[in-house]
């Protein structure tokens, strides 16, 4: 059984994820980088380039999109996956579906509904399953006329993230990495405020250019840090805040996942949707208010043992439980 990945091989890029656990589990995989398709047919340079980031040029998608006909023509693949906002045609999949009625084509929605398309409406009918990180849309999706819905949360990525063992003495004190957001920059400017004393490092995109308050800025170290370095951080800092955007709200983000998996501990604004799985102060440590972040920092500060075990119970409960391989499994699964 041939199974075809479509999506694109940059840095952090869900797709690899799943691609490198369904060559576990499946190993009979390839991957079309349909970015590197539509590089090739890019005019003009830089200019073109910076132009077709801002105003896709349809005749260049296009292309890409024959190309990629062409590739399940020549691998006649049994499952084809892809992922997010990929700019796969409704005529492509129509094509597709048209040559190999049988082929199953498996959409992975990885977002909030507000990066929704127009394009992922009109591609519905040749959908077979779309998996969703969030189960509050399920019925969201099957109005928009998805038929079988899975709900599929993100997961651990032990190709990028696994460290077996934690930090043998932290480097940091409190550490966040991810884009700015103005909740994000409240939950920070609290703890900055409140434990003026300790190693707290910031880095993502828009920090510099958005953080207001002074103080805080002194404490933003670079516009963002992935990869294997990415769970080298975490795994060297005692308290790793997880501030979800407010849109994915209330769903996990990847970081949820990532932090863990690290051999890290995890303090993570509220999270319905995994509450009942990762228990509070049982794997992981979640937060509601400002008083309550002053209070869950001070806690694992004056109770190490006790954090050492939720850190510890966290990890064990991803690493058995919560990578892309179960999650490549769990679609496997279905008929």
């Amino acid at each position: 059984m041939k199974v075809l990945v479509v999506g694109t091989s940059a840095p952090g890029a869900l797709e690899l994820s799943y691609f490198n656990a369904i060559k576990r589990v499946h190993e009979n995989a390839r991957f079309f980088d349909y970015q590197n398709h539509i590089n090739k047919y890019y005019r003009f340079g830089k200019i073109g380039k910076l132009i077709h980031s801002l105003l896709p040029i349809e005749q260049w998608i296009r292309k890409m999109n024959r190309d990629l006909i062409l590739e399940v023509k020549k691998e006649t693949p049994v499952i084809i996956f892809f992922f997010a906002k990929s700019k796969i045609l409704f005529g492509t999949l129509a094509c597709i579906k048209t040559m190999y009625s049988k082929i199953k084509i498996i959409w992975v929605w990885p977002d909030t509904p507000l990066n929704l398309e127009r394009l992922n409406i009109d591609n519905t009918p040749f959908i077979d399953l779309l998996c969703t990180y969030s189960s509050s849309t399920k019925d969201v999706f099957k109005k928009m006329g998805y038929k079988n819905v899975l709900f599929l949360p993100l997961g651990a990525d032990i190709d990028k993230s696994h460290i077996s063992e934690p930090y043998n003495e932290y480097i940091v004190d409190i550490g966040f990495v991810g884009g700015w957001r103005p909740e994000r920059e409240y939950v920070l400017k609290v703890i900055n405020d409140n434990f003026p004393s300790l190693v707290i490092e910031i880095h993502g995109p828009n920090w510099r250019k958005m953080t207001k308050d002074v103080n805080l800025r002194k404490r933003i170290l670079s516009d963002g840090i992935y990869e294997n370095d990415l769970a080298q951080f975490f795994n060297k800092t005692r308290i790793n805040m997880n501030i979800i955007d407010d849109t994915n709200f209330p769903a996990a983000n990847m970081r949820f996942f990532e932090i863990p998996i690290s051999n890290s501990l995890q303090l993570s604004s509220s999270c319905p949707e995994m509450e009942t799985i990762f228990i509070d102060n049982q794997d992981v440590i979640y937060f509601n208010s400002k008083n309550d972040i002053i209070n869950k920092i001070n806690f694992i500060i004056d109770n190490p043992q006790k954090a050492e075990r939720i850190r510890k119970n966290g990890y064990s409960k991803v690493l058995n439980n919560h990578t892309y391989d179960h999650r490549v499994k769990k679609i496997f699964s279905i008929d």
